[in-house]
């Protein structure tokens, strides 16, 4: 099924990957995996990992998780760029911007309760991010438990898709409604040396495999991150 008939966007946030461009043929999945992450690194100003070129030793991740449910949700997406040398992290929060009567931006909940710990950022029209400041957390620790888990291991290809979510018909108005029900999603790319690797885990817990625990466990970790 085509990524579009999703109600969740980056995990029911930021709309069908491919609103707002043009369909002449259904995308590959390797293309509508780089249309999510493309978004979600446009709004937190990250560059495009698919197409960095990293100096030599040095490998990036990036993890993308949610429970889905909530539209304007903020989602955390935890990056961690490690060097022969050293461990660098870093977590924000990337949500779908809402609109008052006036046309006003509406500041989300977690940007107002954290005072400045949630500094409201827009690179991308309708979206916006922050990152948190997380200066206690070891990012060295963190990187090991990513390591033991295999977190480097899980991409061993661009584009890979797995869905656990249910397609069910419903009826509205005389009329026959493809629903698309969904619990969460988990978005990840990494780059080591010249392999680039991206994937989508749909509804996670309704899939089987050897790397869906692991891929569970990654994801408890960056939504813990983000509540620090």
């Amino acid at each position: 099924m085509a990524a579009g008939s999703l109600i969740a966007a980056l995990a029911i946030t930021f709309c069908a990957p491919h609103v707002g461009y043009p369909q002449a043929a259904p995308l590959s999945q390797e293309a509508e995996v780089a249309i999510m992450l493309d978004r979600v690194n446009g709004a937190a100003g990250l560059p495009q990992l698919r197409e960095s070129i990293l100096p030599p030793g040095t490998r990036e991740l990036r993890f993308l998780a949610s429970d889905g449910g909530m539209m304007w949700r903020g989602l955390p997406l935890l990056r961690i760029v490690q060097t022969p040398d050293s461990v660098f992290g870093e977590v924000y929060l990337v949500w779908y911007d809402r609109l008052d009567s006036t046309g006003t931006p509406i500041e989300p909940n977690w940007v107002v309760s954290s005072g400045d710990g949630c500094v409201a950022r827009q690179y991308r029209p309708g979206l916006s991010s922050c990152k948190l400041p997380l200066w206690h957390i070891s990012w060295p620790e963190v990187a090991d438990t990513l390591d033991r888990l295999g977190a480097w291991d899980l991409f061993p290809t661009a584009g890979l898709v797995r869905r656990g979510d249910r397609t069910v018909d419903s009826s509205a108005g005389g009329l026959i409604v493809t629903v698309t029900t969904e619990q969460g999603s988990i978005f990840g790319e990494a780059r080591i040396g010249d392999h680039y690797g991206s994937l989508w885990y749909s509804a996670p817990d309704r899939l089987a495999g050897p790397e869906v625990p692991p891929l569970r466990r990654v994801a408890a970790i960056v939504k813990r991150l983000s509540r620090q």
